[in-house]
């Protein structure tokens, strides 16, 4: 594992949560965090130069394509590892030109992030197997989805269901959503799983966005 990490991300929970399992399961990775692009630049004055970034693509203050292009100046030395959940193919494509070293969907769990920046360690870069699926965009248009009905769909979602989905949406993962529902870690990935079949989605970011499309949350 990297020994010094810096995390940027917008979202406190998400960023706090990740913070706080890394340093458990890694007593000696040193952890340092930033709420938007800038803040994570002036960390270098402050710190220097970690081994490894995650940075969300989209944060306040500056867009991702220059957001990320700036990074990479500012830290020539530290891999730099896109940690986000609203990567387009075109974005994740741009991303790999400027040089990013890796790619992590915030759909996976903190135990596959672990896993992720053990691979970029070891070999250099990480990028989803299926990058290649990617590339071809093999998501449904919204305009098919809508014509599905959403009515429909809304009806095949239960309450519970729309709870889980909702606390996915802004970054709680399966043990958070759990406590916050008082209901089974298992349980929550069986509604997950339903979920996703339900609107045809990749992964749980996928079946975020396409529920916000359909109004569901």
């Amino acid at each position: 594992m990297f020994k010094s990490l810096l995390i940027a991300d917008d979202h406190t929970v998400v960023r706090e949560t990740l913070a706080d399992y890394l340093e458990a399961s890694n007593p000696c990775l040193t952890i340092y965090q930033a709420a938007n692009f800038e803040d994570m630049w002036r960390a270098r004055d402050l710190h220097g130069e970690p081994e490894a970034l995650l940075v969300d693509w989209r944060m306040p203050g500056c867009s991702g394509l220059e957001g990320t292009r700036r990074t990479i100046e500012i830290f020539p030395n530290s891999s730099v590892v896109i940690f986000s959940g609203e990567m387009t193919n075109s974005d994740l494509q741009a991303a790999r030109t400027l040089g990013v070293d890796g790619y992590i969907p915030k759909s996976f769990g903190a135990r596959a992030v672990v896993e992720c920046l053990h691979s970029i360690e070891r070999d250099g870069a990480h990028f989803p197997r299926d990058f290649a699926a990617l590339e071809c965009d093999i998501r449904l248009p919204s305009d098919s989805r809508r014509q599905s009905g959403p009515e429909r769909i809304q009806g095949m979602i239960s309450p519970r269901q729309t709870e889980v989905l909702r606390l996915a949406a802004v970054g709680f993962l399966n043990k958070e959503i759990a406590n916050q529902l008082s209901i089974s870690e298992p349980t929550v990935k069986e509604h997950m799983s339903n979920i996703l079949r339900t609107l045809r989605a990749k992964n749980r970011t996928d079946a975020a966005r396409i529920a916000r499309e359909l109004s569901l949350i």
